[in-house]
Parts: structure tokens; C-alpha cells; sequence
């Protein structure tokens, strides 16, 4: 960075962030390394860090993505009553094959 007068706080961070630093041979701009560290601290079990990379996901837009979920599968069952309970629940679609009910 140039040594003078500073315009705002936004315009530091952002002449900041897009200087190059080179990190174990690896080429990258500051703001990358410091997301980086902040990722790698959170792994970690920071829990600072944690909060952190949360408020960057968000800031980025990034926190609209799908999250993950859980599929809750029924326990296994023997064919013949696995069979009797799917024709139970097919049954009315059998009866009425464009799915209206009588």
C-alpha cells in the first residue's frame, strides 16, 4: 500500500485484501489467506472462528444455499410384509387408476 491519506475505512480493506501474499510457495491475495486462516481456525474447534466464517457466508450470500438434511429410512421388514403393507397402500391407486377417489 501507498503511504498518504487514508479515504475511508472500506477503500483500506479493499486496497488491503487485494494485495498479493505468498503463503508456503502459494500465491494469493490477502483476502483469500484470511479467509483461509479464519476456515482453518474454525476446524479447529474455534468457536470465534466458527462465527466468523458464519457472518462471511451470510455477508456472501452464500448461506441460501441447501443445506443438508436427514433421511429417515424404515427399518428393514421381511419381504412378504414389506409386499402387504406397499399393496395396502397402492390399493387405491389400483381401484381407481387416474388416482380419483369414489
Amino acid at each position: 500500500m501507498k503511504p498518504g491519506k487514508i479515504d475511508s475505512p472500506e477503500a483500506f480493506l479493499a486496497e488491503m485484501f487485494s494485495m498479493p501474499v505468498t503463503i508456503d510457495g502459494r500465491e494469493m491475495t490477502a483476502r483469500e489467506a484470511y479467509v483461509r486462516a479464519i476456515h482453518a481456525r474454525a476446524l479447529a474447534g474455534d468457536a470465534d472462528s466458527l462465527v466468523q466464517l458464519d457472518q462471511l457466508r451470510r455477508a456472501c450470500g452464500a448461506d441460501e444455499t441447501v443445506r443438508a438434511g436427514y433421511l429417515v429410512v424404515p427399518a428393514a421388514l421381511p419381504l412378504d410384509e414389506w409386499e402387504r403393507l406397499a399393496a395396502e397402500q397402492q390399493r387405491p391407486f389400483r381401484e381407481n387408476p387416474n388416482g380419483q377417489r369414489g
